[in-house]
């Protein structure tokens, strides 16, 4: 059981850091775009 609960803190762990890596380039929840990066 202590498997599993290590494996879904992972997995939310990893979708929050995804979420939050992809947030500029895609200009999700206010980033700032591929125009945004490029100009930065």
């Amino acid at each position: 059981m202590a498997s599993f609960g290590l494996l879904l803190i992972r997995l939310v762990l990893g979708l929050a850091f995804a979420a939050h890596g992809a947030q500029k380039p895609f200009g999700w929840f206010g980033g700032y775009g591929i125009e945004g990066m490029g100009g930065y």
